[in-house]
């Protein structure tokens, strides 16, 4: 019963505002990026919708995403207890990106999805994580501006 209201309530959710759209795209570029230096299991540290502390949790290293669209870049950091010390390698990586001729969040999303859709725990945990941040194929036709990738900076 507390399930079925669940899934009523998560029916009538609204779409992601401008920040958390940024924010999601900043995540799934560094997503991306890990993936592409040839890591396929890293679709299973993208922790960050599920309440994490950091956005990307492995055994060996955490990494914490901030994505700007500012120049210069600045982050706003909520916790401070983001930056507090661990035992694993810690890295701190902000995400520029500007408006421009680039790339949707949807198209974005379903690259990714593309890219696991033979693996599926990697898809299911990918699917997972999209849907606790909030994001719903039904509302990308919502998410319309489009990014440019200005870069990775690490701090």
């Amino acid at each position: 019963m507390l399930e079925e209201w669940k899934e009523r309530f998560r029916a009538i959710r609204l779409p992601l505002s401008p920040e958390k759209q940024r924010g999601l795209f900043g995540e799934l570029c560094v997503l991306r990026a890990l993936k592409e230096g040839g890591n396929e299991s890293v679709v299973s540290t993208w922790v960050g919708p599920d309440r994490s502390l950091h956005d990307f949790v492995s055994s060996d290293w955490h990494i914490e995403v901030k994505t700007s669209t500012t120049n210069p870049g600045r982050l706003k950091i909520h916790p401070l207890e983001q930056l507090e010390p661990i035992s694993e390698k810690f890295h701190l990586i902000m995400v520029e990106i500007s408006p421009g001729e680039g790339q949707s969040l949807p198209s974005l999303v379903e690259e990714i999805r593309v890219s696991v859709e033979n693996d599926p725990g990697a898809f299911d945990h990918y699917e997972k994580m999209l849907s606790k941040v909030g994001y719903r194929d039904v509302d990308a036709d919502r998410y319309d501006t489009l990014y440019v990738l200005e870069g990775f900076h690490s701090l």
